[in-house]
């Protein structure tokens, strides 16, 4: 039995045949060519490769009462395409320390995936104006421009909104975190706490990319 409170503030009962699994998952955006579907609302990359489309509760009821356009609903894992390889991912590495953006490098290129430098936030900008990129890892504290200042003009800028960012800093105080989320980080990794292993999964989640 799954409870769900639909968008006019009611709780509706659910019954399910059964719960296969419990996990946390990235629910990435199907795309234009799904934006139709109103019945889901996103789906998850699994591990053999297929897609799991995950519903929208609330598409699922009209005023407290399941729509009838949808009747019995079965939903079955869609057959993704192939996902990428890591050798065809591009990542921009930003930090001002060049210890730590060397780090990075070699953990990246050592994991399959092509990797750019750059020094600042200003740098990174220059970068993205005559490279293409799938992911941005930056640090925050760093001259000319912040990382949140990055962060910023990628997510107002149209061509740059959708580029996955994963902030990589020192400054561990819950606000910090808070603010880069909210400005659009996928993720925010402390270096005190840097696990090159824990890394490599994010990105891979994030991507979608072949382990």
């Amino acid at each position: 039995l799954v409870v769900v409170r639909s968008g006019t503030g009611k709780f509706i009962a659910v019954a399910v045949d059964s719960v296969s699994e419990e996990c946390e998952a990235l629910i990435k955006d199907l795309g234009p060519a799904f934006r139709s579907q109103k019945l889901f609302s996103g789906g998850v990359l699994q591990g053999n490769g297929n897609v799991a489309l995950v519903l929208d509760p609330q598409a699922l009821f009209t005023d407290g009462k399941l729509s009838r356009s949808y009747g019995h609903v079965t939903v079955q894992a869609a057959t993704a395409k192939e996902a990428p390889k890591k050798s065809d991912i591009r990542i921009l590495v930003v930090d001002d320390s060049i210890t730590t953006r060397t780090l990075e490098r070699s953990i990246l290129e050592a994991s399959g995936f092509s990797v750019t430098l750059a020094v600042d936030g200003l740098d990174a900008l220059e970068k993205l104006k005559v490279g293409e990129f799938d992911l941005v890892i930056s640090d925050i504290e760093m001259p000319r421009m912040d990382g949140f200042g990055l962060l910023g003009e990628l997510k107002k800028s149209e061509k740059f909104s959708r580029l996955p960012v994963i902030m990589v800093s020192s400054l561990e105080k819950p606000e910090h975190k808070e603010r880069g989320l909210k400005l659009g980080a996928e993720a925010y990794v402390l270096k005190q706490k840097f696990d090159q292993g824990s890394l490599l999964e994010t990105i891979e989640q994030i991507l979608g990319v072949q382990s």
